[in-house]
């Protein structure tokens, strides 16, 4: 009788001991989806997200105010100390190039907005630019988290202007005063960056550019492989017209990977089939003029 007493004893007791696990286990996973939301794995939606989902206070500012109607972008393969092009290496990144913009494209289109890119390119290889295209020492590769500050500058004053306006006024004459995209490239690892306005404070209009590596850090794939280099082209260009990351803080990207998770700003080293531009992202850019309702 004392032997079937600590059996059933132990048992109880084992049991308590599961449900207990299964409880803790069960309440880290809804903290960790954001608490209890009427929802399967559904984050909370704070105050703090609807404010930031009702705004878009990188819009309108810089030299890129409006992603629709005709805009010439302009590419510039550049080459520095680390890296160089050559005529078959620019022609195999053109590819990605013409896919994020067609992509641009594509998405604005859904929302009823007519969007044409036309892009013009200068490198080395071109007729009277081999040494209009020579970044002075290396191009950080933001691995620490900075970035090269001074690209446009540099490229500005290899073709002989003064500053980065005068460069950007010329292209703009030359676009019959249309949007001009700022876009460099350059032939080595690291991480993408769109050096945009972002403040109303800066006091002008900032020539806003992107600057493109053909390789993720990491990643080493070859020059015809790389189908997530279209997405950062198309990530970055969004970034230049107010588009902001869905992914800086850890409270946002947990919504927005719940609510758009196959947003452009979300997954800029992505495939492009599985990507589009969701609702807010839309706002952000000008191609919608109300912020989406959110649940």
């Amino acid at each position: 009788m004392r032997q079937m007493t600590d059996k059933k004893f132990f048992n109880i007791m084992l049991v308590c001991v599961i449900a207990v696990t299964l409880i803790f286990f069960c309440a880290d996973n809804i903290s960790r989806n954001g608490g209890f939301s009427g929802k399967k794995n559904q984050p909370v939606l704070t105050e703090e997200l609807r404010e930031l989902f009702s705004t878009r206070p990188a819009y309108g500012l810089g030299i890129n105010k409006e992603l629709k109607g005709e805009i010439t972008v302009q590419i510039f393969f550049v080459d520095d100390d680390e890296s160089s092009w050559d005529a078959e290496s620019i022609s195999l990144f053109m590819n990605p190039i013409k896919e994020g913009l067609r992509f641009i494209e594509k998405q604005a289109d859904r929302y009823g907005v007519e969007l044409e890119f036309e892009i013009q390119y200068h490198a080395s290889t071109v007729s009277g630019e081999k040494d209009k295209l020579r970044y002075k020492g290396s191009v950080l590769d933001g691995s620490d988290g900075t970035h090269t500050h001074d690209m446009m500058e540099q490229i500005a004053d290899n073709f002989g202007y003064y500053s980065t306006r005068q460069l950007y006024e010329s292209y703009k004459y030359q676009s019959g005063g249309g949007e001009v995209v700022f876009v460099a490239v350059v032939n080595k690892d690291g991480i993408s960056t769109a050096r945009q306005q972002l403040s109303a404070d800066y006091g002008g209009d900032y020539v806003e550019h992107a600057i493109i590596f053909t390789n993720y850090l990491g990643r080493n794939l070859p020059l015809d492989k790389k189908s997530d280099r279209a997405s950062t082209v198309a990530h970055e260009v969004m970034h230049l017209f107010g588009a902001p990351d869905l992914y800086i803080k850890r409270t946002v990207e947990r919504y927005t990977s719940y609510k758009y998770p196959k947003d452009i700003m979300l997954g800029d080293t992505d495939d492009m089939r599985r990507l589009e531009v969701c609702e807010y992202t839309a706002y952000t850019v000008g191609w919608v003029d109300t912020p989406p309702e959110l649940e």
